[in-house]
């Protein structure tokens, strides 16, 4: 009985540890924002845009544009940016990793103005910033009593706390 308590509780900690957030992000190609938005499918008209993101701190960003492979580096902040020079008028397979995390898309390079199917892309209003979910009082609500339970659990299965029996 005492081993499956120790077990419920070390799953439990386990099971309530911080979830980390996604850290890398595409914000904008070729200067136009893009923050927030997941599309499977971009278009540019010009050459060459600039891909410019967000990361954990100072990690590697690998990128293959095509059949082209590169990296840039997130500085201290996170913030990174790639300057491509092999992007040529047509549809580029875009892949970003870093880490575990990574994100595909296919860009579209016009010289004409920036349509497919004949729709016109252009750039919406931004989105309105959602409120910061959670709190440190809720974080530490459950981290004291997670780290109580365990300590209850230790102490019963060590004999020094004995739950109240009945006695005849």
């Amino acid at each position: 009985m005492k081993l499956r308590l120790l077990t419920f509780l070390s799953l439990f900690i386990f099971a309530t540890s911080v979830a980390h957030a996604a850290t890398l992000e595409l914000n904008s190609i070729g200067g136009v924002p893009i923050t927030n938005q997941t599309f499977s499918y971009w278009t540019h008209s010009g050459t060459n845009p600039s891909l410019v993101g967000t990361a954990s701190p100072s990690a590697i960003v690998e990128l293959t544009l095509g059949t082209t492979s590169a990296s840039a580096t997130a500085g201290l902040d996170g913030a990174w940016r790639y300057d491509p020079t092999t992007l040529t008028a047509g549809e580029h397979a875009i892949t970003i990793s870093s880490a575990a995390e990574s994100m595909n898309f296919t860009l579209l390079i016009s010289t004409e103005s920036a349509t497919k199917g004949g729709v016109t892309a252009t750039p919406s209003a931004a989105p309105a910033v959602l409120p910061q979910s959670g709190g440190i009082s809720g974080t530490m609500l459950l981290l004291f009593v997670g780290f109580g339970s365990l300590m209850a659990g230790s102490l019963w299965y060590a004999g020094v706390y004995l739950p109240l029996t009945e006695e005849n």
